[in-house]
């Protein structure tokens, strides 16, 4: 659940900065949920980049990932949908999955996340990722059509700030393929997420779309989701 599980909302207090050693991951975002929103039918979207804890092996990171914290995720945070992206080609970005959420009830969350849920949470993904490094950001998602199904992937990191020239060259490039294109906001300098946006695209031979004038593929990561994807659809271009 990491992107959302490492602060408690105090309400009265939305400045709140994290305290030393904690991940800005927990009241950031979901108070920043109320005001981003993305078009997957009224659902708000984060992205989470998560790191391993430093001595553990990639495999065993995502074994206890898999294993051990999403289902204990699972049993308090009911999702519309949860897909962990799992990087399998032996790159290292800084991260070693990509973590996508989608929620209709921030603020149940957040009422979880201020009791022994959240210390549960906190707790256990100390044991396998290094907290104070993960980076969450908010996630618009671009109108771009079906979701990309679980399994293989090919993730796209990409850099620039013109959101409607990507998006037609996305739809123009992509056409009955699924893809997904999430424009990310930053909750600020600190966690500043390592993309502008983050395409993603089934299987592990996908090519880059030809990006328009002022956008960079930054990073290019084969991936194996698992999870849940959330059961509306994006809508179509």
């Amino acid at each position: 659940m990491i992107a959302i599980s490492c602060r408690a909302i105090d309400p009265d207090r939305p400045e709140i900065a994290p305290s030393d050693g904690e991940s800005a991951t927990g009241s950031r975002l979901l108070l920043s949920l109320d005001r981003v929103r993305g078009q997957h039918r009224g659902m708000m979207k984060s992205i989470g980049f998560l790191p391993r804890l430093a001595g553990i092996a990639r495999p065993d990171f995502r074994n206890y990932y898999e294993t051990r914290h999403a289902p204990l995720a699972d049993s308090y945070f009911h999702f519309a949908g949860y897909v962990r992206n799992h990087i399998v080609d032996g790159q290292e970005p800084g991260f070693d999955c990509i973590s996508e959420f989608w929620t209709a009830d921030p603020a149940a969350i957040a009422t979880l996340l201020a009791g022994e849920a959240g210390e549960r949470m906190r707790a256990d993904e100390r044991n396998f990722a290094d907290s104070p490094n993960i980076r969450p950001a908010l996630a618009e998602p671009a109108p771009t059509g079906r979701l990309v199904p679980l399994g293989p992937r090919t993730v796209q990191l990409l850099g620039g700030h013109d959101n409607a020239r990507l998006i037609a060259a996305v739809a123009a490039s992509a056409g009955a393929e699924a893809v997904t294109l999430d424009f990310l906001t930053p909750f600020d300098a600190a966690s500043r997420a390592p993309c502008d946006a983050l395409l993603i695209r089934e299987g592990t031979a996908a090519a880059a779309p030809s990006l328009p004038s002022g956008w960079t593929l930054l990073a290019s990561l084969q991936v194996v989701a698992e999870g849940a994807l959330p059961i509306s659809p994006q809508p179509a271009v």
